[in-house]
This record gives C-alpha cells, sequence and structure tokens, in this order.
C-alpha cells in the first residue's frame, strides 16, 4: 500500500470491520474519467449550494491530480480501498488541514466512504483529526511523523507474529515441523530487526 510492501501493510489494516469494507468497495474506478473531470474545474476552491450540501470542491493542478491518483492506484495493488490512498495523497499535496466534505467533494467520492477510510488512515496513525476555535467542523491533517508510526506498528506486529511461532513450535513434536517454525520465527525476527534500524535511521533525520 503506498509503495511501502504489499506483504506489510495489509497486515496492519486487517481488523477494519465488515460493514467499513462494504463501504470501501463502493468507490467507482474509473481513473481516466476522474482526472479529466478533476482537470475540467475551474481555478481556485469552488463553495456552491447542493440541494441541501455545500459543495467544497478543492481544485488541483495536473500534476497534483496525477500523484493523488496514482497513490489509490499503489494501495488498490496492494490490497486496499484506491480511495484510501487518494485521500492520504491529497493531504499531502494540499498540506493543509481539510474537512471530510472537502476531501469527498474533491476527490468526487461519497461522504461516506470518506469518513471510513479517514477512519482507517487515523488508525494507521498517519493523519489526525483537528478542531478550529469557534468551528463545529472536525478538520483532518497529516500526523507530524506519520512513517515512525507506520514503522513503529510493523516492528509490533511482526514481534507478536514472532512470538506466537516460537509457542507454536514448543508444542511441535516433529523435528522437521519445529524446523520450519524456527525458519519462519527467524524470518519475523529480522523484519522486526530491519525495521527497528529504519525507526532509528527516521528518528534520526527526522527528531
Amino acid at each position: 500500500m503506498f509503495g511501502l510492501g504489499s506483504a506489510v501493510l495489509p497486515a496492519l489494516v486487517g481488523n477494519v470491520r465488515a460493514e467499513d469494507r462494504k463501504t470501501l468497495s463502493r468507490e467507482p474506478r474509473s481513473t481516466d474519467a476522474r482526472i479529466r473531470n478533476q482537470n475540467s474545474a475551474p481555478c481556485g476552491d469552488e463553495a456552491r449550494t447542493g440541494g441541501d450540501l455545500t459543495v467544497r470542491k478543492i481544485s488541483l493542478t495536473e500534476a497534483e491530480v496525477d500523484f493523488t491518483e496514482r497513490m489509490g492506484i499503489n494501495a488498490e495493488a496492494d490490497g486496499q480501498a484506491r480511495i484510501t490512498g487518494r485521500i492520504w495523497a491529497l493531504l499531502m499535496v494540499l498540506a493543509r488541514d481539510l474537512t471530510s466534505a472537502e476531501i469527498a467533494d474533491t476527490l468526487m467520492v461519497s461522504r461516506g466512504s470518506v469518513s471510513t477510510n479517514l477512519r482507517m488512515l487515523e488508525n494507521l496513525k498517519i493523519i489526525e483529526r483537528r478542531s478550529r476555535p469557534g468551528e463545529r467542523e472536525i478538520y483532518f491533517g497529516m500526523c507530524p511523523h506519520p512513517y515512525s508510526a507506520l514503522i513503529e506498528q510493523f516492528i509490533e506486529r511482526f514481534a507478536n507474529h514472532r512470538r506466537m511461532v516460537e509457542t507454536a513450535a514448543e508444542r511441535i513434536d516433529r523435528d522437521a515441523g519445529r524446523e520450519n517454525l524456527a525458519n519462519l520465527s527467524r524470518f519475523y525476527e529480522i523484519l522486526e530487526q530491519g525495521h527497528r534500524a529504519m525507526l532509528d535511521e527516521i528518528m534520526t533525520a527526522d527528531p
């Protein structure tokens, strides 16, 4: 997901609720059509009333649209919803806090789908919700250190897997079976150690 490795991040989001998964699957997947629609928007941000809702579509440059769509494709390739990657990308390129309505209208997806995927990104500690004095609306923005938070989650998950395998190996009588589990335990240990080194490097570069 997001170019972080299809074998890793799906494990972190495996606890998405069943009803959330149904919402995740509803997003349309026509990238070319979406890009054309985005690029046809007028310059500047729009705020117009449509029925009972105010449309708050933010115009994006061609480069911003392209990156947003490619991040969505990366997320989908890693087994996640395309909208998850697109929301993250939108918050990155705009570099400011947005309401869920602004995100939904800019990406032209349902507000329910946006709400579901915002929760998932919050759970991953990639984004966080914020408030502004005197305003009732909730805003969403990038966490200060999202990548170190992601790596910390990887470390915890690999450590849990390793401990589970080691506990299971103690109950296995077959020598060949114990050897296979020992190899799997070592695999998780290497992943855990590697991600700890990555975390140290990131924390040194961005304390």
